[in-house]
């Protein structure tokens, strides 16, 4: 049986099938240690710059020999190491400078820091079953990528009108009327996501709750959103801790 560690290698370069997707997806959103393992392991992966990506591509199709194939995996893991250690070593910084020295952020600030706009799913088959609903979820997810954030907030609530439970549509739908500056509603989809523990955005919805909760200036709501992310340890845990040494 493949470890966790393979499993989300094989999904983040679309090397699944679509039942193994789904599968995969499950167990993401049933277990949260393979949650923070995934999300860790997809920054890393955001953070190898474009070069890198196509000279590995253009290293694996030279691959014809097992002694080839074994020094490839050298190299890989030898690279891994060496950006673990660099990754320390810029959080340890970071941490250190934080600690000793901090400062007063105004809300705006922190939200320049902070706030990215959520990656859109990559793997839109394995989503929903329903046909309609599957190429409904397509093409929102084109128009997120394009920031076209209207349209595609239209189209997601087409999908939550067929699957009201569909909690992929419900929380990228909050993301754009996040971006919309439709706080209300956004608000009001993010709120409701943070009840509904067993799901894959269970996390990211605390996140961008704070975030929204931040652009209104409601620090207390804020600063009791990011409370719950660092007492429930929460992948967001420690840019939580840096914004509320920062808040005023």
């Amino acid at each position: 049986m493949e470890n966790k560690f393979d499993l989300i290698e094989k999904y983040l370069m679309n090397d699944m099938s679509v039942g193994e997707i789904k599968n995969f997806e499950k167990q993401l959103s049933e277990d949260p240690d393979l949650r923070k393992e995934f999300l860790l392991r997809k920054r890393i992966n955001e953070a190898i710059s474009e070069d890198d990506i196509i000279e590995l591509r253009e290293s694996l199709t030279k691959i014809t020999s097992n002694k080839n194939r074994n020094s490839l995996i050298y190299y890989i893991e030898r690279r891994r190491k060496l950006l673990a250690i660099a990754a320390t070593i810029i959080i340890l910084i970071s941490l250190s400078v934080s600690f000793l020295f901090p400062f007063r952020q105004s809300s705006d600030q922190l939200l320049k820091s902070y706030y990215n706009t959520y990656p859109a799913l990559a793997n839109v088959r394995s989503l929903e079953s329903n046909e309609e609903s599957e190429e409904l979820l397509k093409t929102s997810f084109e128009l997120y990528e394009e920031y076209n954030y209207k349209k595609a907030s239209e189209t997601f609530i087409k999908v939550l009108i067929i699957d009201e439970d569909n909690v992929v549509a419900q929380f990228y739908l909050a993301l754009c009327e996040l971006e919309n500056n439709n706080f209300t509603d956004s608000e009001e989809y993010l709120s409701d996501l943070i009840q509904k523990k067993d799901h894959l955005f269970w996390e990211q919805a605390h996140w961008y709750l704070a975030m929204l909760y931040l652009k209104l200036e409601n620090k207390e709501k804020a600063k009791s959103i990011f409370d719950k992310i660092i007492d429930e340890e929460m992948v967001y845990k420690s840019k939580a801790k840096r914004i509320l040494r920062k808040l005023d």
